[in-house]
């Protein structure tokens, strides 16, 4: 991944979103969220390259891969509300954002809940 193709990108984005802001507010919007997803489509390799190390600690380590598909997905979740809490303060609507940080929390602490039930069976089986 080329950080410097990133920045480069972001700051020609930005300068676009800048100017079209005094042009037309509206238009400035949809460019942001376009921008983004510029963003997200040039780091796609590295996200990539990622899920195949966590395949092969899953391969090397034993864990059970729902465990292992749980994790990726709770990681997933995190990034995604990040991401769309930095968008939506962008918009001006810092409470709305706010509140999504907050659904964000509950439903990673929801879906942690499975995560945490057996590594508290493993210490009470290891202590047994």
């Amino acid at each position: 991944m080329d950080v410097v193709k990133i920045c480069v990108v972001c700051i020609i984005l930005g300068v676009i979103i800048v100017y079209l802001r005094s042009v037309n507010k509206e238009l400035s919007m949809l460019a942001l969220v376009c921008a983004s997803g510029v963003m997200l489509l040039i780091i796609t390799d590295a996200v990539a390259n990622v899920f195949s190390v966590y395949q092969k600690l899953y391969e090397i380590s034993g864990v059970s891969s729902d465990v292992l598909r749980l994790i990726i997905k709770i990681t997933l979740i995190c990034y995604i509300v990040e991401f769309s809490v930095g968008a939506i303060e962008d918009f001006g609507l810092k409470s709305l954002a706010d509140k999504l940080g907050v659904v964000g929390k509950i439903v990673v602490l929801l879906m942690a809940t499975p995560i945490v039930e057996n590594l508290i069976n493993v210490i009470v089986t290891l202590l047994s």
